[in-house]
């Protein structure tokens, strides 16, 4: 299922991708792949302007798989979605915290190249 979404959102199919990471994730909750399912979801939500569901999806991610490698992404997600929402502030404090948790990280790098304030 996790494949199938990956060639739904390479095939520009985006709202199929979303519907198929979604059903991914109501059925293996609790598995560790579901992070990688709300990130990437989280992503085509910002293509698709859906900047609320983008939010609510990283912040999914971030609480539910502390530990995930894909959580340096989530808050980078969610810096984009802010900013694109227009609501600068959080987004500041997201890329912050992003620096200082991430510092190391690539995302961290393109953060800092990105959000240029």
């Amino acid at each position: 299922m996790l494949n199938d979404a990956f060639n739904l959102e390479r095939s520009g199919n985006l709202e199929g991708a979303i519907k198929l990471y979604d059903e991914f994730i109501a059925k293996y909750g609790e598995a560790t792949e579901v992070n990688e399912a709300l990130y990437r979801k989280g992503h085509l939500l910002i293509n698709l302007k859906r900047y609320n569901d983008a939010v609510t999806t990283f912040d999914s991610l971030v609480k539910k798989y502390p530990d995930a490698l894909t959580r340096a992404e989530a808050y980078y997600g969610l810096a984009k979605a802010y900013h694109l929402m227009g609501d600068i502030e959080k987004a500041k404090s997201t890329k912050n915290f992003l620096l200082e948790r991430f510092s190391e990280t690539y995302t961290a790098e393109e953060a800092r190249r990105t959000f240029n304030w």
